[in-house]
């Protein structure tokens, strides 16, 4: 975990803000800066801010309301929290494949990891990108969780009316999650209930389905302004069969073996809330089924597969856990599995992070600038563009500075003028790229003794 910590946290310290994330520093009025805009200094136009953007753009209010709170503080704050949820996440799908900490098997700790790198669709949008990575790479921490309390049937020693308070509170955020996340938990929720004896977990599912259908309405209802901007088509049914093989197809494959594999071996069984097989089957049932939901959805970017990917690798290191439970000589799989894509990561790692750098220099030349203006209290500045972008940066496909002398009509130009203090934010690729710091150009240490070993 600190290996994986020091890796992640150096890819979050070159990226920069791109997108929406300037926008956020300001108390919520619209798309465009309104002539009375001002940052947010308090907790009351914290919230303000939150319901502003609920009501006027979608009904994301925990991811937005996130992304608002960290672009008040420094990057390096975000950087570190960044971290610590992507540890996290891994952590949480270990602990519905064993369910205390102390008995998380290292070599499925290190396969997450090395898998959620590998496959985590849109990678720099959905998990280093600032405001991307609250709607993406955050949310598995709330859904991920609710869910370990459906998977182990949890029962509370005492004060179980202060718990089943909180886990309907619970419910009603994993329902407000995401558009095509919500609906799952709907229905895991709702079959949990009905298929218990234990007459204390049915106490708190049964609320529960009905906070989770709460939380999942206002999120419906309240994606005005985002839905409008959609200029796509919905029901685009051969794009969402191709994106499915192509994005989810490795792990779809696994995790279908794995169970077919288990299914035949146990195919007496009884229905049992606490089998593997049936968890497995349960979550990759959740994953095709969270793509069949974008069928509704005009537009379809890889991200949105987020989800369905997370839920199979738990899928797989369930399947992977009950195998090698069978026989000690299934225990080469988990490992070899752990090392091939260990070796994988390692080489992706290797040949993104100069990319990234590339992009980075771009967005540290405008940011020295910016405040080098502010302090010369200047208020117009000349900066680069951005480069070409893999799609493990944050600027992949993502909104930055555009050409033109009309800088009051360029939207991402405005809104960083606007966070720095500046007038106008000009964008001018004959600027020369200004060095950033040393310590950044060099790969993190541990990546540097790998290459040692090898070489």
């Amino acid at each position: 975990m600190s290996i994986i910590s020091i890796c992640f946290y150096r890819l979050n310290q070159i990226t920069g803000y791109a997108g929406d994330d300037f926008l956020y520093h300001f108390l919520y009025h619209g798309e465009w800066p309104t002539k009375h805009i001002g940052a947010i200094h308090n907790v009351f136009e914290w919230i303000q801010s939150v319901i502003n953007q609920t009501q006027m753009w979608n009904g994301r209010f925990i991811a937005q309301g996130l992304v608002q709170l960290f672009m008040q503080f420094p990057k390096e704050i975000f950087n570190i929290a960044n971290t610590i949820a992507f540890i996290a996440v891994g952590l949480l799908i270990n602990l519905l494949v064993r369910r205390r900490i102390r008995d998380v098997n290292p070599i499925y700790l290190l396969l997450t990891y090395c898998a959620m790198f590998y496959f985590l669709l849109d990678f720099g949008r959905a998990v280093l990108w600032l405001s991307g990575s609250f709607n993406y790479l955050w949310i598995p921490l709330i859904y991920l969780g609710y869910f370990w309390f459906l998977r182990w049937q949890y029962i509370p020693r005492k004060h179980s009316g202060v718990f089943t308070f909180l886990i309907i509170v619970l419910a009603f955020l994993t329902g407000a999650t995401n558009e095509n996340i919500g609906p799952i938990f709907i229905i895991l929720t709702y079959f949990y209930y009905a298929s218990s004896s234990n007459p204390q977990f049915r106490q708190y599912t049964y609320p529960s389905t009905f906070s989770c259908i709460a939380g999942f309405i206002i999120l419906i209802t309240h994606n005005t302004g985002e839905a409008a901007s959609e200029k796509e088509r919905a029901f685009q049914i051969r794009l969402i069969i191709e994106q499915l093989v192509q994005y989810d197809g490795i792990l779809l494959t696994i995790a279908l073996s794995l169970i077919l594999i288990l299914s035949i071996q146990n195919h007496f069984r009884r229905i049992n809330l606490n089998n593997d097989i049936l968890i497995a089957e349960l979550l990759t049932a959740s994953a095709l089924a969270s793509v069949g939901a974008l069928i509704l959805s005009p537009q379809i970017p890889p991200r949105t597969y987020f989800g369905s990917v997370i839920f199979l690798i738990v899928a797989c290191l369930i399947g992977f856990n009950h195998l090698v439970q069978l026989t000690k000589l299934t225990r080469i799989i988990p490992i070899g599995c752990a090392s091939f894509i260990s070796c994988v990561a390692f080489q992706r790692y290797t040949d993104v992070y100069p990319q990234l750098l590339s992009n980075y220099e771009r967005f540290y030349t405008a940011e020295q600038a910016a405040l080098n203006a502010q302090k010369h209290h200047r208020n117009d500045i000349y900066v680069p563009g951005m480069n070409d972008a893999c799609n493990y940066s944050a600027y992949h496909e993502t909104a930055y500075l555009e050409a033109g002398n009309e800088t009051d009509m360029l939207w991402e130009n405005t809104w960083m003028a606007k966070y720095y203090g500046l007038r106008h934010v000009y964008l001018d690729n004959q600027t020369p790229i200004k060095p950033i710091p040393a310590s950044l150009k060099e790969y993190p240490w541990i990546i540097r003794k790998i290459q040692t070993l090898i070489h």
